[in-house]
């Protein structure tokens, strides 16, 4: 946790901050309050600690059940919503850098403050509103720190809870579905596909002690940007070389030849196929939200990392050196 130590620093301060601003009660005011920042307990002195206490307590006075402030299209529970939105910006960074477990618990408890506060004000929309929030961070394609481990842990008690409306339960259904698909900890799905040299190959016939596997797209910007981060890193290079790891590029949409053409932009020290079964898409094998969807595999070809967002991945493999 040593590497957390600035980040530290910037968030308990923040966190100081907010508390030495939170100004008088303004239930009835129109005007925003300040978002209501729990204070660390002087007790804690362990950077570890405290990182997870605020993980764990941050939405503690926001949620208090005893007020409800007001929610109008600018103000969550009299927060204005861009605050509110930046403090769900900490709690994921927050989330992220604490253990599996304790991330997933204190999604929970962020989940049960928000459940209790509005079956106790069940005009304040605030259980919703607050579930959108956080699936945008955690779940959304285009985020960049998507965790679906973190939106199973929200989603999964939200189905379950009679305060959820009956309209929004088919996508939520379908979203718990998809996390549920190839977790961390399972073997990937076999396929077999098909490489520019025409040779077939399979993902279990592909050795090495770890597997980057990218479903992918040659006219794909961030795909392209994906492999200029691996050209331009030498530590990948260097696992590369001495077969401790393998690049394993698929493409699953249907114009095979235009992916043939666009072939040379591709590393040739990179095994790139297509699905020529189209296991892909319509046996839904693997859930492909966005393009690049990215998994690391160990040599079991058991899940590391699922979907992972450009900086995990690389985080992932630098520590393999």
């Amino acid at each position: 946790m040593k590497r957390l130590s600035n980040m530290l620093i910037l968030l308990i301060s923040l966190f100081i901050l907010l508390l030495s601003c939170k100004g008088k009660k303004q239930e009835n005011s129109t005007s925003p309050r300040p978002f209501p920042s729990a204070g660390i307990p002087q007790l804690l002195s362990d950077d570890e600690e405290r990182l997870e206490w605020m993980t764990m307590h941050i939405w503690d006075r926001f949620l208090d059940t005893a007020s409800f402030y007001g929610s109008d299209s600018l103000r969550l529970n009299g927060v204005a919503k861009d605050e509110v939105e930046k403090q769900m910006g900490t709690f994921v960074t927050l989330l992220e850098n604490i253990p599996g477990d304790k991330a997933r618990s204190a999604v929970g408890r962020a989940f049960s403050l928000a459940e209790a506060f509005s079956s106790a004000h069940p005009d304040s929309g605030l259980l919703e509103d607050f579930a959108e929030l956080f699936r945008k961070y955690v779940y959304d394609p285009a985020s960049p720190v998507r965790d679906e481990e973190l939106w199973l842990a929200f989603v999964e008690p939200l189905l379950a809870s009679p305060l959820a409306k009956a309209e929004m339960r088919g996508s939520r259904e379908w979203e718990k579905k998809v996390c549920s698909m190839n977790r961390p900890g399972t073997k990937a799905p076999d396929f077999a596909f098909t490489e520019l040299s025409g040779r077939r190959n399979s993902l279990y016939g592909v050795k090495a002690d770890y597997t980057v596997l990218i479903f992918g797209n040659p006219d794909c910007n961030a795909c392209r940007g994906l492999v200029e981060a691996f050209r331009g890193n030498p530590q990948i290079g260097g696992l590369i070389s001495s077969g401790a790891l393998k690049v394993v590029d698929i493409y699953i949409d249907e114009d095979v030849e235009a992916w043939k053409a666009a072939g040379e932009g591709y590393p040739k020290e990179w095994i790139n196929g297509y699905d020529h079964l189209r296991r892909i898409n319509s046996d839904r094998i693997y859930a492909v939200r966005g393009i690049p969807s990215v998994y690391l595999l160990d040599k079991n070809k058991t899940i590391l990392l699922k979907d992972a967002p450009e900086d995990r991945l690389l985080a992932f493999l630098a520590g393999l050196q």
